[in-house]
């Protein structure tokens, strides 16, 4: 309400403890950061030094050099990235994707499932398990850059050929996965990560 009130025409995003305050200049960021340092004093309250920056949003229209031109809000990192335009001209968009740390929570998450183990259940009972769960990261992260996800969905499907190899005894990787990819073309909708093609 405060920033409302006194910054009508600045925009500004907040979730819980976490806001992003978009300033038109490095003068207005540095005025608006210590005033909210000092509102922040008068309610016995403090920034995180370590967490509170000033980034430059760096694209083919801002070209300045600065220190800091990423940051993570919500599992995403905005920072410069390569881009095509819908006449196909390359430039380069500050623009999200799924953040480094979102990436490796959830890795480490699918190595706990540890669902190369389970041997004695089906397909159909993994997908029932785990499909809502990739579901899950696949619409929230894949709401931007949806290419960004590939690296999760190759280990997940990597998971499953892992799993074929073990309950079928199959030796052979490629003819795991040559199992894994068949049942991904008859049964597409199985997996989310089959839907969208990205299946290797």
């Amino acid at each position: 309400m405060w920033m409302k009130r006194t910054y009508p025409n600045i925009g500004f995003e907040r979730y819980a403890d976490d806001i992003v305050i978009h300033c038109r200049s490095l003068m207005e960021a540095q005025e608006l950061k210590q005033r909210i340092e000092l509102r922040l004093a008068e309610c016995k309250l403090a920034v995180s030094q370590e967490k509170t920056k000033i980034i430059y949003c760096k694209d083919s229209n801002r070209k300045e050099k600065h220190e800091r031109i990423e940051f993570d809000f919500l599992g995403f990192s905005f920072r410069p990235r390569i881009a095509k335009s819908k006449e196909g001209k390359i430039f380069v968009s500050f623009s999200p994707a799924i953040s480094r740390n979102a990436e490796k929570a959830i890795r480490d998450e699918m190595r706990g499932w540890k669902m190369h183990l389970k041997t004695d259940k089906g397909l159909d009972y993994l997908s029932g398990v785990f499909n809502p769960k990739l579901r899950g990261w696949i619409h929230y992260y894949g709401k931007f850059r949806i290419s960004a996800l590939r690296g999760l969905c190759t280990m997940f499907q990597n998971i499953l050929v892992k799993w074929a190899m073990k309950k079928f005894k199959r030796r052979s990787w490629q003819r795991a996965r040559d199992f894994v990819d068949r049942i991904a073309r008859t049964k597409p909708t199985l997996f989310a990560h089959w839907e969208l093609g990205m299946c290797r």
